[in-house]
């Protein structure tokens, strides 16, 4: 921490220093990294970030593609100051960049293409890494999840290291109901070599994705080399071995699988114009 820094400092401010700052390369300024969840912030939030974007950086923000915000020039004196008033706006979340920082597209909810509900995805993956069996994995602290709600890349679900699209299959054959299932990607990513896809390698029902995904971040934890990072094993891991891990959420469709993540309704695949086609 730099010595700076001025000011008395609230509760959680070191662990929100070391999350969401970033020097920039210009001496004395850092930028800030505002966590949205799913990129959503109220008009309330937003009319308390308008003014402390005027009074601690130079009055503009960046929305990053992580649907996330960023505020560039900021003293590293006003650090303890801002992070107080991000604070006290709800705007001070921890988290970014890790496997609870979900990306996802809008969705079943407002898209006409999309053939199913990613953004109620996103919540539960978040949730279920939240108990106590997913909280310590050192996967999930630097593992990008990205969720699309149809094969479309809205959600860059094909650059993620985990990343799913949105799908359906008859449960029993061309006779059954239609159930919502999402497409596995794994071992996308961008970095110095470029961007990479991530290899399809299996179809899960909706409501065992959460599961699935805590398998994953298992996986990594029990299989990877001593120097291995998260990326490298996904973008390696053989498929086959990744099916055999998942061989207990890819059992055969069940009551209630129909049913998509917060719908207790039937499952209906209806395209329409998209936001990206009207």
């Amino acid at each position: 921490i730099e010595s700076t820094e001025r000011g008395a400092r609230a509760d959680g401010y070191l662990a929100w220093r070391a999350d969401a700052v970033v020097d920039q390369k210009q001496k004395g300024y850092a930028a800030i990294h505002v966590r949205l969840s799913l990129g959503d912030i109220s008009s309330a939030q937003m009319r308390l970030l308008g003014p402390i974007l005027n009074k601690f950086g130079d009055g503009s923000a960046r929305i990053t593609v992580d649907q996330n915000i960023l505020i560039p020039w900021v003293d590293l004196k006003s650090l303890p100051t801002i992070h107080k008033e991000l604070a006290a706006a709800g705007l001070a979340q921890l988290g970014r960049d890790t496997a609870s920082d979900v990306v996802s597209c809008p969705g079943a909810a407002s898209c006409n293409l999309a053939v199913t509900s990613s953004r109620q995805l996103a919540t539960a993956i978040s949730e279920r890494l939240a108990k106590d069996d997913a909280v310590s994995l050192v996967a999930a602290k630097d593992t990008s999840i990205k969720i699309s709600g149809c094969p479309h890349s809205c959600g860059q679900h094909h650059v993620a290291d985990i990343g799913f699209h949105g799908a359906a299959k008859h449960a029993h054959g061309l006779e059954g109901p239609s159930v919502p299932v999402y497409q596995l990607h794994l071992g996308g990513g961008v970095d110095e070599r470029g961007a990479r896809f991530g290899r399809q390698v299996v179809k899960i029902t909706a409501k065992r994705v959460p599961d699935a995904v805590v398998t994953l971040l298992k996986l990594y934890d029990a299989e990877k080399s001593e120097t291995e990072n998260v990326s490298a094993f996904f973008e390696r891991i053989d498929p086959k071995k990744v099916v055999a891990a998942l061989s207990a959420v890819l059992g055969p469709f069940e009551s209630g699988d129909e049913h998509d993540i917060g719908q207790t309704a039937g499952f209906l695949v209806e395209t329409r114009d998209g936001e990206c086609a009207a």
